[in-house]
């Protein structure tokens, strides 16, 4: 009996252990979802847009428990995400890791070219097509249907 109490803790104590990975799949579902959204892959975009989220709203509570330090946050997430840590609730910082994802999903398929440099304002890609071609492309080498 004694033996399976300890196994049991164990599974549980892994199975609760902060993973500061997940700050990754929370900046990349959010990216994805935007790509999905510009791509009009409207399943996938809300499937990334919920990841994003759950994973996002439960690091942001590891970070208050002290699962995940504030050092280990600063080191190891995307800086997208640990630059907006701050915020009154955690749907505000939420959202402003969104925002940001989105901006730097648009900025790579609107205001860059194929090797990721900066377009002239006057060439920014406003084809609807070319659009979705794009951030389909995107989708697809980002690995987005592996999340």
């Amino acid at each position: 009996m004694k033996r399976v109490a300890v196994i049991a803790s164990l599974l549980l104590s892994s199975a609760a252990k902060a993973d500061v990975r997940d700050g990754f799949v929370t900046w990349a579902s959010f990216e994805c979802s935007h790509y999905a959204e510009l791509a009009g892959r409207e399943t996938e975009r809300n499937n990334h847009f919920e990841r994003g989220y759950e994973t996002g709203m439960r690091l942001l509570s590891e970070l208050r428990t002290g699962a995940i330090s504030k050092d280990q946050a600063f080191e190891e997430f995307p800086i997208g995400l640990s630059m907006r840590l701050s915020g009154p609730n955690h749907d505000f910082i939420i959202g402003r890791v969104y925002e940001a994802a989105t901006t730097n999903a648009d900025d790579r398929v609107i205001r860059r070219d194929n090797n990721g440099y900066p377009l002239p304002i006057d060439e920014w890609i406003s084809n609807e097509e070319l659009v979705m071609t794009r951030a389909n492309g995107l989708y697809l080498s980002s690995n987005c249907s592996a999340l």
